[in-house]
């Protein structure tokens, strides 16, 4: 029988219902938060717009967070970052250990600047290095023990004084894992800032795209079991259309159960790819290309002239530029995850439908 709502979900920044494709970097972080002395314990996670970092940091978020001895702080980076911080942990304590919370709730805050004010009997200054060592030893009493996940990470004040006084909590031997994920670009920001090198230390996980065959899988348990009819043909068509990009995979899914089609076939699924591509390229390939300077761009487009991989020596000639020039912005664009080295010397791109939105945009379609 089919399910009431569409267990596909393509928003931005919320946990789809059906999470698939990370179960390795899920598990290892997992059981790397149940020992004290693992590297999982401070992990960066990095990938491209739509690659499912939120998605994996909300399933380790909501599975700890299940566990009696544990408290989850879950935000994203703001100018009120380290206010939020602990607040949420005070918040936190409440709400799983009132016991605890009695010692602690005469704290009082106040946010100026980057300074945080507490307010015991005698006012006195407190920083936010101070303030988290202390409810960190409450906790610590109880055996509770802290995983920050942090989203959408950049290298900047905060970052740094969240980094700066991570290092003190381990130090101090307080119970204490921070779990933070982040576009590769501020992330590489992020491990290059001469403040935060700790964090070069860090597990880093970069998000490549998932092998298609898990999502024809998934494509096929889902359907199935809302009696839809599909064939293993169009599974297969459905699969390879997603390039292995969790979003497109949301999309797609989505827009063919909103069709209400009993049986899947070719054109329903031409449709809902049709209309994957449109939020596509405005909500990720748009907002890339506002992000990338005009000769990555340049680069880029170049690549959309071939049909399947990108020789660089092409590229040279296309752009008239040495190949040491080429070779750098090539570099630039493997970092930020745009694009993979195919084979010796030749590149293509990783997000899926790229080249036809370039074709597009050099159209003045989207500016």
């Amino acid at each position: 029988m089919k399910s009431k709502f569409n267990p596909f979900n393509p928003q931005f920044g919320q946990k789809p219902i059906n999470f698939i494709g990370r179960n390795a970097q899920f598990n290892n972080i997992i059981n790397g938060l149940s020992s004290p002395h693992s590297p999982y314990r401070t992990t960066l996670i990095s990938g491209v717009r739509g690659s499912g970092k939120t998605s994996l940091l909300s399933s380790i978020a909501d599975e700890i967070s299940q566990k009696n001895d544990w408290i989850v702080i879950n935000t994203s980076m703001s100018d009120n970052l380290l206010l939020n911080i602990i607040n949420l942990l005070k918040l936190k304590t409440k709400q799983k250990y009132l016991r605890i919370f009695d010692k602690i709730k005469d704290i009082g805050i106040e946010f100026m600047g980057l300074s945080l004010k507490v307010n015991f009997e005698k006012t006195e200054f407190r920083g936010f290095q101070t303030l988290m060592i202390e409810l960190l030893n409450y906790l610590k009493e109880e055996d509770i023990k802290v995983l920050l996940v942090i989203d959408e990470v950049k290298s900047d004040k905060q970052m740094r004084e969240l980094a700066s006084t991570y290092q003190v909590l381990l130090r101090e031997n307080l119970d204490i894992a921070l779990l933070m994920a982040g576009l590769p670009r501020e992330v590489k920001l992020i491990l290059n800032d001469d403040v935060l090198t700790f964090l070069n230390r860090a597990t880093k996980i970069f998000l490549n795209n998932i092998e298609p065959y898990e999502f024809k899988e998934a494509y096929k348990d889902i359907f199935k079991e809302n009696d839809f009819k599909i064939s293993d043909d169009v599974l297969n068509e459905l699969a390879i259309d997603t390039n292995g990009y969790p979003y497109i995979f949301q999309l797609i899914g989505y827009y063919i159960w909103e069709s209400n089609c009993h049986e899947i076939d070719t054109n329903v699924v031409n449709m809902a790819i049709e209309k994957s591509k449109s939020d596509l390229f405005i909500n990720v390939h748009n907002v890339i290309f506002k992000e990338i300077s005009k000769m990555d761009f340049e680069f880029l487009k170049a690549m959309a002239q071939d049909d399947g991989p990108s020789d660089i020596a092409d590229i040279v000639k296309r752009l008239n530029k040495t190949k040491n020039y080429i070779s750098q912005y090539r570099a630039r664009l493997l970092s930020s995850g745009l694009i993979e080295a195919n084979a010796w010397g030749s590149v293509c791109y990783t997000l899926p439908y790229m080249k036809e939105y370039i074709i597009i945009r050099q159209h003045g379609l989207f500016k």
